[in-house]
C-alpha cells in the first residue's frame, strides 16, 4: 500500500509539471503575432484616440486609419508639406463619413507625425 501512495504522489507530481509548460507555451506564442500596421497596443489606442478627438468618424475603420496615417509618413518622409501634404490627407482621410477640411487635415497632420511616424 506504501507503493501504492508513491505512486500516487509521483502521478501528481507529474500533472502538476504537464500542466506548467502547456500555460507557457501559448503565451510565448502570443507575441509572435504582429500588432496591426506594426503598432503596439499602446501606440494603436492612442493613434485612434487622437483622431477620434479630432472627428468621430475617422476611427470607425482602424485599419484604413492605420494605412492612410502611414501613407501620410511617406509623404512626410519624401518632403511633400504644405497644400500637397494637406490635401492628401483630406482625401486619404475623407472615408467612413468623415468630411475633412484644411483645418482637421492640418491637426491630422500633426496627430500622424507624433503617433506614426518614426525618425
Amino acid at each position: 500500500m506504501m507503493c501504492g501512495l508513491l505512486v500516487t504522489g509521483c502521478g501528481g507530481g507529474s500533472e502538476e509539471g504537464d500542466a506548467a509548460p502547456a500555460t507557457s507555451a501559448p503565451a510565448a506564442a502570443a507575441p509572435s503575432t504582429p500588432p496591426p500596421g506594426g503598432l503596439s497596443e499602446n501606440e494603436r489606442l492612442g493613434y485612434m484616440t487622437r483622431l477620434a478627438e479630432i472627428d468621430p468618424k475617422l476611427a470607425t475603420d482602424e485599419t484604413m486609419a492605420i494605412q492612410a496615417g502611414q501613407a501620410t509618413c511617406t509623404d512626410i518622409g519624401k518632403g511633400v508639406q504644405g497644400a500637397p501634404l494637406v490635401d492628401g490627407v483630406r482625401s486619404r482621410f475623407s472615408t467612413g463619413g468623415a468630411q475633412i477640411d484644411a483645418a482637421a487635415a492640418r491637426k491630422i497632420i500633426a496627430v500622424v507625425k507624433e503617433q506614426l511616424c518614426k525618425s
